[in-house]
């Protein structure tokens, strides 16, 4: 049996992840640490020592920043959405059809539930 919660979190942590490849906001990110490594580097810190707590309060407000208003906009219209749908309804775009599969895991949350669409392996 599959543990629902774990696999709609999962669901929604793949797609945030992806929308934030895709707005460069990760390629960002990653410039942001290299250059407080280089910073460190220059300044004869030995590299294996920095602490991902200090990276992390270094680069951490900075990366907020770099977060693309739309995409923070986006993230907050869909939370109303799904906070404010009805949430065993068909107008939730959420919704998990599970009536028409013999698994107990959820569907693709993307897509609407036609049968057609592959759902994840239980866990």
């Amino acid at each position: 049996m599959c543990n629902r919660s774990t696999t709609i979190d999962q669901i929604v942590k793949d797609r945030l992840y992806i929308r934030l490849i895709e707005t460069k906001w990760v390629e960002k990110v990653e410039k942001l640490i290299y250059a407080a490594l280089q910073k460190r580097n220059k300044e004869g810190q030995d590299l294996t020592t920095v602490k991902f707590e200090e990276l992390y309060q270094e680069v951490s407000a900075k990366a907020r920043d770099a977060l693309p208003v739309e995409m923070e906009t986006e993230l907050h219209e869909k939370m109303e959405d799904f906070l404010s749908s009805d949430i065993d309804g068909s107008d939730n775009p959420y919704t998990m059809n599970l009536s028409a599969s013999n698994s107990s895991c959820a569907v693709n949350v993307d897509t609407p539930f036609d049968g057609s669409s592959h759902m994840l392996a239980d866990s």
